[in-house]
């Protein structure tokens, strides 16, 4: 915070401080906890001393501009990688549902094949045993006659 140091005469009237009515410097003022006014005479005018914070308030709002500006640029692309973040989470969960649903597809035939492998194996012993018995009816007719 910027505060004005000024001096106060006897009379209530205010001294701009120096000497013979010449304006004083701006200096750091211990304990003051501020820049203050000081007299001394050769320093820098009040018009000096304005000017100079002016300069430095519009070198601030300059600085604060860019700052918000760069704030915006950065919460748009905040935004933009939210909405990516988002649409590829969609994305996945549309993947993992097809995924799902393909594993479905695959296990109903996959439990087919294997039902209908266990019906071929029965029925390839059946035809072994069928064969075997007309071997031994063959066998049994040939030696029978």
């Amino acid at each position: 915070m910027v505060r004005l140091g000024f001096e106060y005469s006897s009379d209530g009237g205010e001294k701009r401080g120096g000497h013979n009515g010449w304006p004083g410097v701006w200096k750091r003022t211990v304990g003051y906890g501020g820049w203050g006014l000081e007299a001394n005479s050769g320093g820098w005018g009040l018009e000096a001393v304005a000017l100079w914070c002016w300069q430095e308030r519009d070198k601030l709002r300059a600085e604060k501009s860019s700052n918000d500006d760069k704030i915006d640029q950065m919460n748009k692309h905040l935004h933009q990688l939210h909405i990516e973040h988002v649409e590829l989470i969609v994305v996945a969960k549309v993947a993992h549902r097809v995924v799902e649903e393909l594993r479905t597809r695959v296990k109903e035939p996959e439990e087919e094949i294997k039902r209908q492998r266990g019906l071929i194996l029965e029925f390839v012993e059946e035809k072994r045993d069928a064969i075997k018995q007309l071997c031994f009816s063959l066998e049994h007719y040939k030696n029978g006659y």
